[in-house]
């Protein structure tokens, strides 16, 4: 059933430590026992499809890790990303989850400060 939902978090860019992108979700998926199976044809794909709600999502092939995240109830889309002086983002994101959800808001709000 589609509802509204209110997200309160905080998201930061991947720093992959001198991994490649698979790599780091490889070490990332087996930390939290995601495994792949017959529906994942890589671990980048498990790590950005398995998890609900999202713990990374992709924008523009750079990867973003959701490091805090608290779901509110009410009523009214809401889209706010925040620069934090430790290189992390601050978010409040409001959605009904019927047209979106938290990984694609999070990669718009992204995507509109990387334009400004």
């Amino acid at each position: 059933m589609s509802e509204m939902e209110r997200h309160i978090g905080k998201i930061k860019k991947v720093d992959l430590d001198n991994y490649t992108i698979e790599e780091w979700c490889e070490k990332k998926c087996k930390s939290i026992g995601i495994g792949l199976d017959e529906c994942y044809k890589s671990y980048k794909e498990a790590l950005l499809t398995d998890p609900y709600p999202s713990i990374v999502i992709e924008v523009d092939g750079t990867l973003w890790e959701i490091i805090e995240d608290n779901e509110e109830e009410d009523t009214e889309d809401i889209s706010i990303l925040t620069p934090n002086n430790d290189g992390t983002y601050s978010y409040i994101m409001q959605f009904y989850n019927g047209g979106t959800c938290l990984s694609e808001m999070l990669e718009d709000g992204i995507k509109n400060i990387k334009e400004e």
